[in-house]
This record gives structure tokens, C-alpha cells and sequence, in this order.
């Protein structure tokens, strides 16, 4: 896999009542302690186009990249 072994998360949320509270901070640092304990070499998520709040958080706050897209399709 072009992520090597990996975490990833298809949907991280926290409350929306109270934005500024630093849980959603210290909810993926605990993640990514306890995913290098296990070996990953990389945690990987996907977040929705329009969730521009969440993308500044992942940039700014996180230090994360972004690195693809994700296709998709009904069928």
C-alpha cells in the first residue's frame, strides 16, 4: 500500500457545541500514540469537501498534508 501500514479513519468527529475545547486535538494525538505503538507508520483520514473548519484543523493544527483525493460513484 502507497501509505505503508497505516491507520485511517473514514470519519473523526467532535461535538460542534463547543468547537474550541481542544478535544478533537487531543483525540487524534491519543490516536496517533497508540497507532505507533502498533506499528503504523502513517495515519490516514478523509474528510468531506465541505468541511473547510476541519481541513484548516488537520493543516494548521495537526501538521497533517493533504495527500490524494478520494472517486467515488453510485451505483
Amino acid at each position: 500500500m502507497y501509505e505503508g501500514k497505516h491507520l485511517f479513519i473514514y470519519e473523526l468527529l467532535t461535538n460542534e457545541a463547543y468547537p474550541d475545547l481542544g478535544y478533537g486535538k487531543i483525540l487524534v494525538e491519543t490516536i496517533e500514540q497508540e497507532e505507533k505503538v502498533r506499528g503504523c507508520q502513517m495515519l490516514v483520514l478523509t474528510s468531506g469537501l465541505a468541511r473547510k473548519e476541519a481541513h484548516r484543523f488537520y493543516l494548521e493544527k495537526m501538521g497533517m498534508t493533504q495527500s490524494s483525493l478520494v472517486f467515488r460513484k453510485d451505483l
